[in-house]
Formats: structure tokens, C-alpha cells, sequence
């Protein structure tokens, strides 16, 4: 006699669609966790906002899964780690154990969906990564988020493509 149990893992989000994309930098964004006490460091992010019908957090609290993005230059085909994993709502970080959201009313989400946004570094120069910069030579980016546990449940959203030229004209604003 075999028994045992499936594990069926949570739907991910099929509604992702790229809002804006923006400059910012590491120091300025209080949200991001930092490790050590020393002032934060000067890094250009792109900020990248995006909507969906789905409360996410409301997702991890129910589910007890992470919620992280993952992203890629879309030509290189790979699903490395690249740029920064959270997601966030709001200032908050999306994930199991954030404050309550029935705390957080949504006000805007009837109209607009849920509005996230994710970070991703402008450059970076590490091999055991992944070498580029944008400012020198601007690449589709593309990103989806992804949930998973400790049980092994695993989901992942559509694909949203962040276009080179959104990139390259938000990096030309800069200098």
C-alpha cells in the first residue's frame, strides 16, 4: 500500500504589467534591509513598478511562502540572480512575515490593481554574477516574481519585459 501527500503549489499572478521605470539609489530607499551599521552607499537602482490584481502579500501571509523576483537581459536566456529579490508593496517587503495587511488598506487597488515595485543594480562587474553595465549599453530586462517554501512549493508569474529604451532614456535624465 503507497500513502503519501501532493503538495499543490499556490497559482502565481499572470496579470503582471510593467507602470514606470525610475532612477533612484540605495541610499535613498530606507526600505531595503542592510546588513552592518555603516551609512549606506552610494548605488544608482532602477525602480521598477508594476501592477497585478493579486495581493501578494496577502498571498504570502496565506500560503507561508517567499515572494522574490527574479530577472535577466532577456537575450542571455538565463534565470540567474540579478539585481535586487524583494518585492515590495508600498514601503513594505513582500513576505510571509511582514506586518499584518489587513493593517494596510489598499485604497488605490480597485482602479489600479496592486501597485509593487523591485530594485535592480545599473551595473555590475562581479563574474559570479552577471557583467553589465546599462548606462554603456542599454538591454531588455526581463523579470517575473516567484513564490516557494521550505516543503518545496514553487510558482512563478508571467514574464514581464522591461524595454531597452525605457532603460536607456531614464539613464540618459541622469547625466
Amino acid at each position: 500500500m503507497l500513502s503519501g501527500c501532493a503538495l499543490f503549489s499556490p497559482a502565481a499572478p499572470k496579470d503582471l504589467r510593467l507602470v514606470s521605470v525610475s532612477l533612484t539609489n540605495y541610499r535613498d530607499e530606507p526600505e531595503m534591509r542592510q546588513i552592518g551599521h555603516e551609512p549606506r552607499r552610494s548605488l544608482p537602482l532602477l525602480k521598477i513598478e508594476f501592477s497585478s490584481a493579486t495581493d501578494l502579500l496577502h498571498f504570502a501571509h496565506q500560503h507561508e511562502m517567499s515572494v522574490y523576483n527574479r530577472a535577466t537581459i532577456c537575450d542571455r536566456h538565463l534565470w540567474p540572480f540579478f539585481g535586487v529579490s524583494s518585492v515590495y508593496w508600498k514601503n513594505i517587503e513582500v513576505w510571509p512575515y511582514s506586518d499584518d495587511p489587513k493593517a494596510l488598506p489598499c485604497t488605490d487597488c480597485l482602479n489600479t490593481g496592486f501597485l509593487y515595485h523591485v530594485y535592480f543594480g545599473v551595473s555590475e562587474s562581479n563574474p559570479e554574477f552577471m557583467v553589465y553595465d546599462l548606462r554603456q549599453q542599454p538591454a531588455d530586462i526581463c523579470f517575473r516574481v516567484e513564490s516557494g517554501d521550505m516543503l518545496g512549493r514553487h510558482s512563478m508569474s508571467n514574464v514581464v519585459v522591461i524595454p531597452k529604451e525605457a532603460i536607456a532614456e531614464v539613464l540618459s535624465t541622469a547625466k
